[in-house]
């Protein structure tokens, strides 16, 4: 598919490690966030929330993907963050968009957005905070991190008339396109919260994939079992990894742990290959995917979004 060149990132925008061809650390233990990082998180997590509001209000029948991405590089930018897809690994663009059959990691194209399209919005931002803490520990040092911001969102395109207000179609075979994919969309979301719900403290990270299985099953939704969630933090990726599915993955969760929970479901089977361009990952069937991931954070009493 047809797309435009990857945009450029100004001078004064900081870069991680990955597009500067430093030296990645790897990662080997769960990482616990200390009170400073997990603000520093939130403030992350409130930009990516506010980009992905925008990008909501953007999506209509007719728009690219590569437009989405344009209009979320300038966004980051913006805000003096790094839109990490861009050059990690070769990624050529700044945000993944993945539309109906494509499960992840789509590349923003050239191709008009249709009437009932299923387009699933990734957005990671990469941006060296620099905040002024008073707590004993640092002794009211400044203290610089780096962090990554993870918020990901499924919409359903509708058409609209010029009062802004959806088009009501008469054609029964779209109408019911439609209320199957806002069906999976809604399914995912639900099955997404109810994972959150069992996360907490001295929990096994292996209830997740059990619960959200379980929960597919009964929906007659299918888990695509290749894609995890993650670990992140100062890291795009780092341990722990979290199964959408039934595991024997080891250990527990813990206060200040951050994670994401971010499923592939499918009305299909659970078969994916990849496309020619290295990332585009498409269901075998042609069967249209939804995922609604989020990230989370665990406390002392239990789990929250650490966005907004």
């Amino acid at each position: 598919m047809e797309t435009t060149s990857s945009r450029l990132i100004p001078e004064h925008i900081q870069k991680p490690d990955y597009v500067l061809n430093k030296a990645v650390q790897n990662v080997e233990r769960v990482q616990i966030k200390d009170i400073n990082q997990i603000r520093g998180m939130r403030r992350s997590c409130k930009l990516a929330a506010n980009i992905l509001d925008k990008v909501q209000k953007f999506v209509e029948v007719g728009i690219t993907t590569d437009a989405i991405d344009e209009l979320v590089h300038n966004l980051s930018v913006e805000a003096n963050a790094y839109p990490s897809p861009l050059h990690y690994k070769g990624f050529p663009k700044s945000v993944c968009t993945s539309v109906n059959n494509v499960a992840v990691h789509g590349i923003p194209d050239l191709r008009p957005l249709h009437d009932g399209d299923i387009v699933n919005v990734d957005i990671t931002a990469h941006r060296l905070l620099v905040e002024a803490y008073n707590e004993a520990a640092l002794s009211e040092r400044t203290c610089h991190e780096w962090f990554q911001k993870f918020k990901n969102d499924d919409f359903d395109v509708e058409d609209k008339d010029r009062s802004g207000r959806p088009k009501i179609y008469v054609d029964a075979e779209l109408e019911e396109l439609l209320e199957e994919n806002l069906s999976q969309t809604q399914k995912e979301l639900a099955l997404t919260l109810e994972a959150i719900k069992s996360c907490g403290p001295d929990v096994p990270f292996c209830t997740i994939g059990s619960l959200i299985q379980r929960h597919a099953k009964r929906n007659r939704l299918t888990v695509c079992p290749a894609f995890l969630g993650h670990g992140i933090g100062e890291h795009f990726h780092e341990p722990p990894e979290i199964y959408h599915v039934e595991n024997r993955y080891p250990g527990l969760m813990k206060p200040g742990m951050t994670f994401t929970i971010e499923p592939v479901l499918t009305h299909g089977n659970e078969y994916t290959y990849i496309l020619n361009d290295g990332w585009t990952v498409i269901t075998a069937d042609g069967a249209r995917t939804a995922q609604w991931p989020s990230q989370t954070m665990q406390e002392p009493l239990g789990t929250q979004r650490p966005g907004p």
